[in-house]
């Protein structure tokens, strides 16, 4: 358990350096392993023979322990990642505790322990009222900081105990098809042991990367083991996302690069968080877009931070559709229904995968607007909250056809956003016409 002064001392940037580090380390033991593959079916295409028969099985059995080692990696990392963000939490918790409730009677010594300057007889009810505001909040963090002590404590100790068992690995006797419903999916890989769930992340990656119901540890490390061999600029640019990319760690949750390419990457680990943010951009976004569009995710959760330092909060670019490259593309509505499924059921991975209650939000961009719409309406979409920037639209007349209670849905567009010239109010062009008379035109 962490005591005041040993939070306090917590440092998390060095839990997140190291974790950096692991997961450099894993990223080139997955490049060994997927030029070694190379190297393998190079090999099959020239060398026949029993001499060649033995060089692929021996490239093999080099191949298959680097991506192995390198999923390990990355299991060290995500814990440690992790625990540097709780910690970061905590400590935001106890500075807003101790300084953000300030009263001129109240102290806190230098172990937490608070305590009111009362001269007169009768203590200041104003005093003891702050006091056990901050007494609660130091408490709070103290036991944010104790959760992640604790769970990482575990975490470690399980991933220590199966390296002195050798790493076991065993094939699972089945597996559900790709677009099986999440509870069921979740079910399954509860049922498997973690020599099972080990095998399926280091030989059957695509699968696990895929999966809606399964954790998003597994599938981060599924994908990234891909993204190592699959060439090309944009995945080198999502590669040194991941590489680094700061606080909070990313996860790579989905990875296709077929046509513009497409991508899920949460920031934060969406099954520990209280609140779960997914953002679902419009029309001409594609994979050489991530980092751009990453970046309003992560400033969305500037801001939850600000707001709620005490709650753990994971944002999700869910770049899984097909976007309309064109404007004149975004006009029909089937790239939204065709992104439906796919929406709705990664939504629905979303609760089946968290263990606890979370507050899911669904923020939706342009086009993106009328998926998160077309999807609420005719599929049904996990969500408490749905949020619709610059839309042109969301396929239905009223909020309550999304299946949420209207006061649950929110829009907002910027005054100079073009997407209000699609279908402009009559109240905006009123007063757009009014200010054309007032103001002179441009020479």
């Amino acid at each position: 358990m962490f005591g005041y002064a040993e939070l306090w001392r917590a440092d998390p940037e060095a839990w997140r350096a190291s974790a950096t580090a692991w997961r450099v380390l894993a990223a080139r033991l997955a490049r060994r392993g997927a030029e070694l593959a190379v190297a393998a079916a190079d090999l099959r295409a020239e060398w026949f023979g029993a001499a060649g028969e033995a060089a692929d099985r021996r490239l093999a059995s080099l191949s298959g322990p680097c991506d192995a080692a390198a999923a390990d990696c990355l299991a060290t990392d995500q814990v440690l990642a992790e625990l540097a963000a709780r910690l970061s939490a905590a400590k935001a918790a106890l500075v807003a505790a101790v300084t953000g409730l300030v009263h001129p009677l109240v102290r806190v010594d230098d172990q937490g322990r608070v305590t009111v300057a009362a001269p007169e007889p009768r203590p200041d009810p104003d005093a003891l009222a702050a006091a056990r505001r901050t007494e609660e909040g130091i408490r709070a963090a103290l036991d944010l900081a104790g959760a992640a002590d604790a769970e990482a404590a575990r975490r470690l100790g399980e991933l220590a105990a199966a390296a002195a068992a050798g790493w076991p690995m065993e094939r699972p006797p089945d597996s559900p098809p790709c677009d099986a419903e999440p509870g069921m999916v979740r079910g399954w890989w509860d049922s498997l042991t973690d020599a099972q769930r080990r095998w399926l992340v280091v030989w059957a990656p695509a699968l696990v990367g895929r999966l809606d119901g399964l954790p998003a540890a597994a599938r981060d490390r599924a994908n990234r083991i891909l993204l190592t061999a699959v060439p090309g600029a944009a995945t080198a640019r999502l590669s040194e996302r991941l590489a680094t990319g700061g606080a909070p760690r990313a996860y790579l949750l989905g990875l296709d690069v077929a046509g513009d390419g497409r991508a899920i990457v949460a920031v934060g680990d969406p099954d520990r968080a209280d609140h779960v943010l997914s953002y679902v951009p419009g029309a001409g976004t594609g994979l050489a877009d991530l980092p751009g569009e990453l970046w309003r995710v992560e400033r969305m959760l500037e801001r939850a931070a600000a707001l709620a330092p005490d709650r753990a909060v994971a944002g999700v670019l869910w770049l899984d559709y097909d976007a309309p490259d064109l404007i004149t593309d975004a006009a029909r509505a089937s790239y939204a229904r065709d992104g439906g499924p796919a929406l709705h059921r990664f939504q629905e991975g979303l609760r089946a995968t968290h263990d606890g209650p979370a507050h899911l939000t669904v923020v939706a961009h342009s086009y993106g607007s009328l998926v998160v719409g077309a999807t609420a309406r005719d599929l049904g979409l996990a969500a408490d909250d749905v949020v619709f920037l610059g839309s042109p639209g969301v396929g239905v007349r009223h909020a309550t056809e999304l299946g949420l209670p209207a006061d649950h849905v929110w829009s907002s567009t910027a005054a100079n956003d073009p997407i209000q010239r699609l279908a402009p109010s009559l109240v905006q062009v009123a007063r757009e016409v009014a200010i054309g008379a007032l103001v002179p035109a441009a020479a």
